[in-house]
């Protein structure tokens, strides 16, 4: 095998939007080299900085003639500032001449959060800005942005000022004791506050450091105009993530550390001690005691109930420094407290499900111990007693499943989580609400070759509707790790609190998760401010569908909706997208995404503003429509009904209210005052054809001007409507309306779409206790970018390349 230099000097290369990711073995290699030089966690945003602005692996610092420092932004005490992510740039005010610093890493500093780590239950796995649910009143519809407090670590080497002179008299002022950065960031709304570091930092750049960051990719890609810098720079971010993947490092949700410096922490070595394996398992199990009542009642068995602890101020506490009993350790201030952070909690993971298999012994009582939150005091731990843990929980710990929140705002079902177990108790719980009696078990409708669905009979039209419509949900994007699907959301969701899965989805979700499981649902509205309990929710695999959904307001019956689901994971993620011109309906606004179809029949109810004199009225027409109107086509805003059907219905309801006798051509008489060609709502004469296709002979109308008295007779006289025959054709036609759009602005960093996944083939890791369904497919990818693949982490597998389009099953997947 070749051996391929490391390069000294990061650079972007000119090719990297075009050539496949095997073609960048220097890149992975300087990659790699970089995070064990620096010994720090390394994130997509530390990578892009050393590649575009030139990070000297000898000298350990950026090229100055890359960046304007002067425009960076000030940072001083007691401020609110803008986001500072990781990768950040940014001037400490001193009193004198700033201090140059990089943020490589940060975490949630809530006030809640105890000197010790102790984290209220609500806290953990919260949305961001929420507040305790059970003193906090909802803030208005787009009122105000967010406030957090956050713990940012610095490092001022890199920028070749980091003397230790200048940084010790900062401490206690600028800085904490630590030697980091306590600061009240300022976010404009939720959806920009729950960004990761990754796309929060494409925000950073595209708003602070536009010059910089158009001459660094001026070669790769388009970035003259705003729109083309902001995707050619969301393109560079996603084959750097891929890129990271490659280099095969240890990684720790989006950090990845190098295999040196974690075997270094592990062995003690003097320039990583401070904190241990030994202070790390002691941590775990102070957690798995604080779940345990402290006395046992004098009535009746003890109670226990979860508890929840940070880790970073934890540690903090625990773990003093020698020499400075009221500091803590030095592996736990400045830079290192980042890499000490990963290391524990990758040890921690290791001996909890090595050791312990996920449950400790505590006192006789087995607990369980797993990540609850990830970003609040670098990661809240939870421990609760094993038997109040459903089955599917108790492996995969190092999923953050925010177990606090749900269970606080009532979304987690079984009481026993919430109010507490006996810690005898001899059956474990589960998820899911208890099992129904014979009597009250739905009917069973069945919609296709698929698996029954479990429909109450009172639902059953609207199911039928759905499926004759074609608007049931769509596989959108299908791969090894990510599925993606679209929907309508319809009354019957809204009411019954489900969201529907694709037969593919439904089928990986009951592979991967046992029934009745239940999984995270982050529900995200850009440009409408949801109230925290709806943004983060729990919600319950059932077969075909996910159920006990609590649906927002702004989410109304006709919209768009993707939904998208990692196989690694519980979470859920459900997005709509905003359109760039909203537009107006009868007076109602319509800002999002939306099947014209779907919003005629659901969202259009039925005016009050006729008498109800006559033979026919609005009312009763656009009734007809929503009960037996049939989608045109994919993608056309009209919905038809034959005249047969239409007049036979109205003689029926008119019979019904005992109004006078009334023959076919009085109701096509009756319909010439509703055909129009103005307003919002149109009504117009249609010929129906046949469409012969994989659902049958469907019967769709093509238009007409006009409609005689003879084919109106011809066509009501008939039983069943047949090909030539009239229709009509219900047609919505929104005006543009005078507002502006709530789609994210492309500086914002929020997805417009939720689309926000890979799309080239890459190396990734997979949770602990999987294992990898692509291995040799890894080790071929591995000896291409010039790695040895026996440095390969055994949880190391491929992921293919993907596209929206799905691809032939019979193709066979190459590497190189």
């Amino acid at each position: 095998m070749t051996t391929t230099s490391v390069p000294r000097t990061g650079v972007l290369p000119l090719d990297l939007l075009t050539s496949d990711l095997d073609s960048f073995p220097e890149t992975v290699l300087f990659l790699r080299e970089l995070a064990r030089s620096r010994r720090l966690p390394l994130s997509v945003p530390l990578a892009f900085n050393a590649l575009a602005f030139g990070y000297d692996l000898d000298s350990g610092q950026y090229s100055p003639e890359l960046l304007d420092l002067e425009t960076l932004p000030v940072v001083t005490v007691n401020a609110v500032v803008d986001p500072l992510p990781a990768g950040s740039l940014a001037r400490l005010a001193t009193g004198g001449k700033p201090q140059l610093c990089e943020v490589v890493f940060r975490h949630g500093e809530h006030p809640a959060l105890s000197m010790g780590g102790t984290c209220p239950p609500w806290l953990s796995g919260a949305p961001a800005g929420a507040e305790n649910p059970a003193l906090s009143t909802s803030r208005s519809d787009g009122e105000g942005g967010v406030v957090l407090t956050e713990r940012l670590v610095v490092d001022a080497t890199a920028l070749g000022t980091g003397e230790p002179s200048k940084l010790r008299r900062l401490l206690g002022k600028t800085l904490t004791d630590e030697g980091h950065l306590v600061v009240r960031v300022s976010y404009t709304n939720d959806e920009q506050a729950e960004l990761d570091d990754t796309r929060l930092y494409v925000s950073h750049l595209l708003r602070q450091r536009t010059a910089e960051v158009r001459e660094a990719l001026r070669e790769l890609g388009p970035v003259d105009d705003a729109q083309e810098l902001a995707k050619t720079l969301h393109s560079v971010f996603d084959v750097l993530t891929a890129l990271l993947d490659a280099t095969c490092m240890r990684r720790w949700r989006e950090m990845y550390l190098h295999p040196e410096v974690y075997e270094r922490w592990l062995a003690g070595e003097e320039d990583t001690r401070g904190v241990d394996p030994a202070d790390v398992e002691r941590f775990s199990r102070a957690i798995a005691r604080a779940c345990l009542p402290a006395h046992k009642r004098r009535f009746g068995l003890p109670i226990a109930r979860p508890a929840y602890l940070a880790i970073g101020p934890a540690l903090r506490a625990d773990v003093p420094d020698p020499a400075d009993p009221h500091l803590p350790a030095d592996a736990l201030r400045g830079p290192r407290y980042s890499t000490t952070l990963v290391c524990a909690q990758l040890h921690l993971v290791e001996y909890l499900t090595r050791k312990h298999g996920g449950a400790m012994t505590i006192g006789g009582t087995a607990v369980h111990v797993r990540l609850d939150d990830a970003w609040q005091g670098g990661g809240v731990w939870r421990g609760a007693v094993a038997e109040s843990v459903a089955e599917e929980l108790l492996e995969e710990v190092d999923l953050p499943l925010a177990l606090g929140w749900l269970g606080t705002t009532g979304h987690i079902e079984d009481e026993r989580v919430e109010e507490g177990v006996p810690v005898s108790a001899d059956e474990p719980a589960r998820g899911g609400s208890p099992v129904e009696s014979e009597s009250q078990q739905p009917e069973v409708l069945i919609v296709d070759d698929s698996t029954p669905e479990e429909v109450p009979a009172a639902e059953q039209i609207e199911e039928e509707h759905e499926y004759a419509d074609g608007a049931a949900v769509r596989d959108h994007h299908v791969d090894d790790t990510t599925l993606c699907w679209k929907f309508v959301l319809g009354p019957r969701h809204l009411e019954a609190g489900t969201l529907p899965l694709t037969p593919k989805v439904a089928e990986a979700m009951r592979s991967e998760l046992p029934v009745d499981a239940n999984l995270q649902l982050d529900v995200s509205h850009p440009g409408t401010e949801l109230d925290p309990k709806q943004r983060r929710q729990r919600t319950r695999l059932d077969g075909a569908k996910l159920h006990g959904v609590s649906w927002p307001d702004g989410m109304f019956s006709g919209i768009r909706l993707t939904a998208s689901w990692c196989t690694d994971s519980f979470q859920v993620r459900v997005t709509s997208t905003a359109l760039d011109e909203p537009v107006d309906v009868e007076g109602i606004p319509i800002d999002y995404l939306f099947d014209s179809a779907v919003l005629l029949r659901h969202l259009i109810d039925p005016t009050d503003d006729e008498t109800g004199e006559g033979v026919l009225t609005k009312s009763l027409v656009r009734q007809l429509f929503r009960t037996f109107g049939l989608r045109v086509g994919p993608g056309k805003p009209e919905l038809f009904v034959p005249l047969t059907t239409f007049v036979e219905k109205v003689l029926s309801e008119k019979r019904v209210d005992g109004s006078e006798s009334l023959s076919p051509l009085d109701v096509c008489d009756a319909l010439e005052e509703f055909i129009t060609d103005q307003g919002a709502v149109r009504l117009n004469w249609g010929v129906l054809l046949h469409q012969h296709d994989v659902q049958g002979d469907w019967l769709t109308p093509r238009k007409t001007d006009q409609a005689d008295a003879e084919w109106k007779a011809e066509s009501c006289a008939r039983e069943k409507p047949a090909s030539s025959d009239l229709a009509l054709v219900l047609g919505l036609h929104p005006t543009p309306a005078d507002r502006p759009s709530r789609a994210p602005r492309a500086d914002s960093g929020v997805s417009s779409s939720g689309e926000d996944f890979l799309r080239r083939g890459h190396l990734r890791s997979v949770p602990m206790g999987q294992q990898p369904q692509q291995r040799e497919l890894a080790v071929l990818y591995a000896r291409k970018m010039g790695l040895d693949p026996a440095t390969l982490s055994p949880r190391i597998t491929f992921v293919r390349e993907s596209s929206g389009k799905r691809k032939h099953r019979g193709r066979a997947s190459k590497v190189g």
